[in-house]
């Protein structure tokens, strides 16, 4: 592989969510206070250029900048979740789908 292929290949990294490691392709965002402030300058400049390209029914413009608000917002606010709250989701998971088998196993044998 050439040096310019290996640089366009996408990037993965790992990373820890609630305990579990994670495969994100691409480069891993930036945490820290800093990076949160900086993330929410971009979401608010983002915004604002959204904003006026609506006002000048700009929707070619606005559409991206729409798109690029959400990432930015994203990358501001992200949300650390808890191993204990994973398990929980999980639990909670297991207990829907077995609910939802119990009330299609007695539906299928009397139409068997």
């Amino acid at each position: 592989m050439t040096t310019a292929l290996a640089s366009a290949a996408p990037e993965y990294s790992t990373s820890t969510v609630g305990g579990e490691k994670i495969a994100i392709k691409g480069r891993q965002a930036a945490t820290g206070p800093v990076a949160k402030d900086v993330a929410n300058y971009v979401a608010e400049m983002i915004l604002e250029l959204r904003n006026i390209s609506k006002s000048a029914k700009l929707y070619k413009v606005m559409v991206p900048l729409e798109f690029a608000y959400y990432e930015a917002f994203n990358a501001a606010n992200q949300v650390d979740i808890s191993a204990a709250e994973l398990e929980r989701i999980r639990e909670l998971t297991a207990v829907g789908e077995a609910l939802a088998n119990a009330d299609c196993e007695p539906a299928m044998a009397k139409a068997g």
